[in-house]
């Protein structure tokens, strides 16, 4: 399948983490989320969560990178790649 880039605000952060995680695995693609600056913490903690869940499930290792700095980098980071 593919990749899909999950920008998340932060409005509603808990909640649209969940969904784009759970919406890019349920197609086969792994996902990478890039937080929101105001939000950082609850979207990586969220990520992380459903990341460990998914793996115990039996869903490949390193389905979902989560990086650490915010929006703009990240954005960036992921065309150069």
């Amino acid at each position: 399948m593919g990749i899909i880039a999950a920008l998340i605000p932060s409005t509603n952060p808990t909640s649209t983490t969940i969904y784009k995680i759970m919406i890019s695995l349920k197609a086969g693609n792994a996902v990478i989320v890039s937080p929101h600056p105001n939000a950082k913490d609850s979207i990586l903690k969220t990520a992380e969560y459903l990341i460990r869940a998914a793996e115990r499930k039996g869903a490949p290792k390193r389905i979902n990178w989560s990086y650490k700095n915010t929006y703009i980098t990240s954005y960036t980071r992921a065309y150069e790649t």
